[in-house]
C-alpha cells in the first residue's frame, strides 16, 4: 500500500511541476503585449468541489481569440469585462501568457509539486529499504 501511495504522490508532484514548466515556457515564448478582456467564467467540478476558470478574449490581426487558462481557483479572480494584459506568441497567437493569472499560482504549484514529489520518494524509499533502515536504527 505504501508503494501505491508513493507512486501516486510522485505522479501528482511531477504533474504540478510540469504545469510550472509549461507556464514558464509560455512566459518566455510570448513577447507581444495585447489588452484582452475577461469574457466569462466556466465552473469546473473537481472531485466534490467547484472551481472557476476564466475565459479571456483578445484580438490579434483582426482575428478574435478566446482562451481558457489551465489555472482554476475557488473564487473568481476577475469579473467579466475586466481588462487584462495578455502576452502572445506572434507566430502562434493562440499561445498566450497572462501574468496576473499566473502570479502566485506558479509558486504554489512549485511548493505543492515539490512536497508531493518528496513525499512520494520518501514513501518509495521506505517501501524498498524500510527493513534495512529499521535495523539500522535498532543497532544505534
Amino acid at each position: 500500500m505504501v508503494i501505491v501511495i508513493g507512486i501516486i504522490c510522485v505522479i501528482i508532484g511531477l504533474f504540478l511541476l510540469s504545469q510550472c514548466y509549461k507556464n514558464d515556457k509560455n512566459r518566455k515564448r510570448c513577447r507581444y503585449l495585447l489588452k484582452g478582456t475577461v469574457a466569462d467564467h466556466r465552473r469546473v467540478r473537481i472531485s466534490k468541489s467547484f472551481y472557476w476558470r476564466p475565459l479571456f478574449c483578445y484580438t490579434f490581426n483582426n482575428i478574435e481569440y478566446k482562451a481558457e487558462t489551465p489555472f482554476v481557483t475557488r473564487e473568481k479572480r476577475f469579473e467579466a469585462g475586466d481588462e487584462v494584459d495578455i502576452y502572445i506568441d506572434e507566430k502562434h497567437p493562440e499561445v498566450f501568457w497572462i501574468p496576473s493569472e499566473a502570479e502566485g499560482l506558479n509558486a504554489s504549484n512549485q511548493i505543492a509539486g515539490g512536497m508531493f514529489l518528496l513525499g512520494g520518494i520518501v514513501a518509495c524509499i521506505f517501501f524498498f529499504f524500510g527493513d534495512f533502515l529499521l535495523n539500522l536504527l535498532l543497532i544505534m
